[in-house]
């Protein structure tokens, strides 16, 4: 973001935009209403018999569920949104206010497509002598202004990449997300980032801590499906399929194996790095690693060796199970 760009910014826009996001977090908190306490308590109270026991009963309850999604992503927009206009407006304020601080001290700002730049506010002849004499008034709001440009932009920037993220998300429905700011919505993106780039690291060279970092991440974000969305995204199911094949071969990861192996099984089942079905039949084919007996230095009983048994807890039900 430039200086022009923050300093003659007309924030009216995107203030409207607040307010209408407003309106319709409104109303779908009275459909929402409407969805649980008719829609969803008139069939929960009702007989069921037959295939309406099963079809109609659960569709309906789905039905109104889509009515909270549907609430929680708007109520989740709006916050973000008013977050983001909050902070873009402050910073102008502080912008402004530098410059007055620099004009006091006789010192201009000039801004410049793609940058700008401080001088003193003299006669272009006596400029160069007068900027030498205030170079450290001027490189004090040089940097001052840069910092404020700086935050302006990540504000903007990660707005944005939320926002997208959502928006993406909502391909198959409404998605379950509830974000109060856009700080947290932007924090769960670049955890999923980092996470996907330890996954994706070759696993010869993925540490104890690093393994830990990745485990502790998954578990906290555990229902996050905007951080599930990203992460899923980054790391794509190759990505997963490495990481489990490679820590579990035994000319690889041996220092991983040894110190944390006993922790991979509750690795598997966080909503996480597992492509389920894909990785389950293609980790199949890997005879090596699959052998149950625990020969070639596995260890039986491991997750890649029991993707295809299926047992309680080994499929998630969640969005990396489209990968």
């Amino acid at each position: 973001m430039d200086l022009t760009d923050l300093r003659d910014a007309d924030f009216s826009l995107l203030s409207d935009a607040v307010d209408d996001w407003s309106k319709v977090v409104a109303n779908l908190e009275d459909l929402k209403t409407a969805a649980e306490t008719g829609l969803r308590g008139a069939a929960s109270k009702a007989h069921w018999a037959g295939v309406n026991a099963s079809v109609s009963k659960e569709f309906i309850g789905k039905t109104a569920g889509e009515f909270v999604d549907a609430h929680s992503q708007a109520r989740s927009i709006h916050l973000i949104l008013k977050d983001t206009r909050d902070e873009l407006v402050e910073y102008q304020r502080q912008m402004a206010d530098a410059i007055e601080r620099g004009r006091l001290r006789n010192l201009t700002v000039i801004g410049y497509e793609g940058g700008f730049t401080v001088t003193t506010n003299v006669p272009p002849e006596d400029r160069a002598r007068q900027d030498q004499d205030n170079k450290a008034d001027i490189t004090a709001l040089r940097d001052e202004i840069q910092g404020i440009l700086d935050k302006a932009t990540e504000s903007d920037s990660s707005a944005s990449t939320v926002l997208k993220a959502i928006a993406d998300q909502s391909e198959l429905g409404f998605s379950d997300v509830d974000y109060k700011d856009r700080d947290s919505a932007a924090e769960a993106i670049e955890r999923a980032d980092q996470l996907a780039g330890l996954v994706k690291k070759d696993p010869e060279d993925l540490t104890p801590r690093e393994f830990d970092r990745l485990a502790a991440g998954l578990k906290n974000y555990a229902g996050d499906e905007l951080f599930a969305e990203r992460f899923a995204t980054r790391l794509g199911a190759d990505g997963a399929l490495s990481l489990w094949a490679g820590i579990n071969d035994p000319q690889l990861g041996r220092e991983l194996n040894r110190k944390r192996g006993d922790a991979y099984d509750e690795l598997q089942k966080q909503p996480g790095p597992h492509p389920r079905h894909r990785l389950a039949e293609r980790l199949g084919g890997h005879g090596r690693l699959a052998e149950p007996d625990g020969r070639h230095g596995g260890q039986a009983g491991r997750p890649w060796q029991r993707f295809s048994a299926r047992r309680p807890g080994a499929e998630q039900p969640d969005a990396l199970g489209r990968l």
